[in-house]
């Protein structure tokens, strides 16, 4: 009968052994699919960190993207999250660098402007429908949520604060693809602004880096190989001359943009 015992107690441990070893490969597993995420979304962001100190502390923040994917799999909301270029920053830090629009002394051309506008009064849905029946309406949200951090697409229904950070606009109400009714819905000048964003943050990475290396890049993205230097050559310097017109293009149109909404 002892030696039952003992054989039961010595199964036992091995069963809690194999379940402790299997809880912690299946954790080394997943923290080495984390790391190899993080690794793939670093470059794809142009992020770059100062030391292994700061790659540390800036990968304990990714680990925002099981906030992300818990989100998504549950699917009770009618919008995704997704993996973007603000994933390895902490919300406070995320406010403080994105939040808060300052207007550029960017100036098209000093001409007479049209100007007129209308106060909706606050908190009154009724009130907003009607505006935004005859034109697209003005609205100052609050923008400051992980879910606004992390957005990236379908129906925002999250929820609402009231420190109101961000510039929106209603442009209609109705009735969603899925049969939803929504009393408004915002065309999400936000969104546009978060691409905006997302450029700034890509442009400010390769800041650093030459013409040559973003050349470099181009090519391995889209497969572009060469005959031999003197094409290369020449078709750099068709290259650096389009990205600059790009560049400088792309930062008036937003610019523009932008201020007609303030």
């Amino acid at each position: 009968m002892a030696l039952t015992r003992s054989r039961k107690l010595i199964l036992v441990a091995i069963l809690v052994l194999e379940m402790w070893a299997s809880q912690a490969i299946a954790r080394s597993l997943q923290d080495a699919s984390m790391v190899e995420k993080h690794d793939q979304w670093m470059p794809q962001y142009g992020r770059q960190y100062k030391n292994s100190a700061e790659k540390a502390m800036r990968y304990k923040i990714f680990k925002n993207v099981e906030y992300i994917e818990t989100f998504n799999k549950a699917g009770t909301r009618s919008y995704q999250l997704g993996i973007n270029q603000f994933a390895d920053l902490t919300n406070k830090e995320f406010q403080a660098s994105r939040n808060g629009y300052k207007m550029s002394p960017f100036l098209k051309s000093p001409k007479a402007c049209h100007l007129g506008c209308e106060d909706v009064p606050a908190n009154s849905e009724s009130a907003l429908l009607k505006s935004v029946a005859k034109q697209p309406v003005t609205v100052a949200i609050d923008a400051s949520g992980s879910d606004f951090q992390f957005y990236k697409s379908g129906v925002f229904t999250g929820e609402c604060g009231t420190d109101l950070d961000h510039g929106v606009t209603a442009v209609g109400y109705g009735t969603a693809s899925d049969g939803t009714k929504y009393c408004w819905k915002l065309i999400f000048v936000a969104i546009l602004v978060m691409e905006m964003w997302a450029s700034q943050a890509i442009a400010r990475s390769l800041q650093d880096a030459s013409m040559v290396e973003k050349h470099e890049q181009w090519m391995t993205q889209y497969g572009r190989q060469y005959k031999n230097s003197a094409e290369k050559a020449m078709r750099y310097k068709i290259f650096k001359e389009n990205v600059e017109y790009i560049e400088t293009f792309n930062k008036a149109s937003v610019t523009e943009l932008i201020e007609c909404f303030y």
